[in-house]
């Protein structure tokens, strides 16, 4: 019996309801994350996330060799994570963990690229938070942070 699948995005693309996410892949071995991606994969599980922060980037590394090579059709997510202020508001200390990113998964480029915890005031402002958490009624400049920025790059 097949997964169920839904549409994804705009391009047309579509995936399994049931994904894997890496946060645990690293937890036995190296090995069995690579297995447990296989297994998936057989299974017909289509989409796949993973994030640097999740194993300090093992299981990026876990899930860039599993899937390697593979014919099967599946979509690839990771996320850009935070760093230590102020180095994450800035442009060039952003687009390198992507680039690093990229390369744990021996990719060109992911299906989607998503912003880890952007619910952090430090995303938007440099100013020192009172919160750790944006407010809701926040007048933050979303659309000119670094972070906005490479994300238009990474798309392009």
């Amino acid at each position: 019996m097949a997964l169920e699948t839904r549409p994804y995005g705009h391009a047309g693309d579509s995936v399994t309801v049931i994904g894997l996410g890496g946060t645990s892949l690293f937890k036995h071995s190296f090995n069995d994350g690579v297995a447990t991606v296989h297994r998936a994969l057989e299974l017909g599980v289509t989409y796949f996330d993973t994030s640097p922060a999740y194993g300090g980037g093992m299981t990026q590394a876990i899930l860039g060799y599993a899937l390697e090579g593979r014919s099967e059709e599946y979509l690839v997510a990771t996320k850009l994570n935070m760093r230590t202020q102020p180095m994450f508001r800035v442009y060039d200390a952003l687009r390198a963990p992507l680039d690093e990113n990229l390369t744990m998964l021996r990719r060109g480029s992911v299906d989607t690229l998503q912003v880890h915890e952007s619910d952090h005031h430090t995303w938007w402002t440099d100013s020192p938070p009172e919160e750790r958490y944006a407010p809701l009624d926040s007048d933050y400049d979303f659309a000119g942070a670094p972070v906005v920025q490479v994300l238009r790059d990474a798309k392009a």
